[in-house]
């Protein structure tokens, strides 16, 4: 294990979301690991009781280009993705994040060629532009954060989702 100034900022973070009362050392040791698990599980609320919301990010947002908003089925995973974009719009300095696609309908991903099983089609994704940071820098502080999700590098964006195990391309 080696030292890593971002795996502290994310000690910070977590310890401000969720009071994970790390120890800030720049380890991601199995502490650091049952925190992030807290935070892409939404804390100690298993069912959003309203619509999935945080501070930088609503609801409306993540509404699939075809009009369709997130199913309440999906809300749960909107909720830990939303979660999870906080946590690395605070790392990347605050740079205001746009999602430039979130939920997707089954139809609507089949006809721009998206993945069968994609993660949009169960609100646990998001491609995302980031304000002053490039599409790689965005993916190598994804790669750090999203221990327990998918992270892709793209030209113009970076794919973040979370799926409950690690992927990436």
């Amino acid at each position: 294990m080696r030292y890593s100034k971002d795996v502290s900022i994310i000690q910070e973070i977590l310890n401000k979301l969720n009071s994970a009362k790390l120890i800030v050392d720049g380890y991601k040791g199995v502490q650091t690991e049952k925190a992030i698990k807290l935070a892409l599980e939404g804390g100690e609320v298993t069912e959003p009781l309203t619509q999935p919301h945080s501070e930088h990010f609503k609801f409306s947002e993540f509404t699939c280009h075809d009009g369709t908003e997130v199913p309440e089925m999906y809300w749960d995973n909107l909720q830990k993705n939303m979660n999870m974009l906080e946590i690395l719009r605070t790392q990347l300095g605050n740079n205001p994040i746009t999602v430039i696609s979130g939920y997707r309908t089954p139809t609507y991903n089949e006809s721009i060629g998206g993945a069968t099983n994609s993660q949009h089609m169960f609100g646990s994704a998001s491609d995302i532009k980031v304000e002053n940071v490039s599409p790689a820098n965005v993916y190598n502080y994804a790669d750090i954060l999203y221990t327990n999700g998918g992270v892709g590098k793209y030209p113009t964006f970076t794919h973040v989702d979370v799926r409950g195990h690690k992927s990436r391309w």
